[in-house]
């Protein structure tokens, strides 16, 4: 993979800015990290910024407003990606949206949620 050293740099110091963003909810308790959790809160329009590893995943299916997820190598017929459905509640809620290199949100098993409130 080769990205022109600038726009490395510049990603690497937004990608930097965004964990400084993410200590700073964690320390205000505005974050929401189970994806449960991350789902109701998009689905009610508390979602501020929802972060995605680039390379994400969440298969399963929506169940009376909850996620069963499933592993990928046990997918059931109805099951899809669920990302899709979570980010678009965000988006529709006037959140954002930011993907950053997996390994920064390997904590988080992937997916972060920055409350409003």
């Amino acid at each position: 993979e080769h990205t022109c050293p600038i726009i490395a740099d510049f990603i690497k110091n937004a990608q930097l800015e965004y964990m400084q963003d993410i200590d700073n909810a964690e320390s205000a308790g505005i974050v929401a990290a189970d994806f449960n959790d991350i789902y109701r809160e998009a689905s009610n329009g508390n979602a501020k910024i929802l972060y995605i590893g680039n390379n994400f995943s969440l298969q399963g299916r929506i169940e009376n407003d909850n996620l069963i997820i499933e592993k990928p190598e046990k997918e059931e017929p109805d099951s899809k990606e669920l990302l899709l459905d979570i980010m678009e509640k965000v988006q529709d809620n006037g959140g954002n949206i930011i993907f950053m290199d997996d390994i920064l949100l390997d904590k988080y098993e992937g997916m972060l949620l920055v409350k409003r409130y």
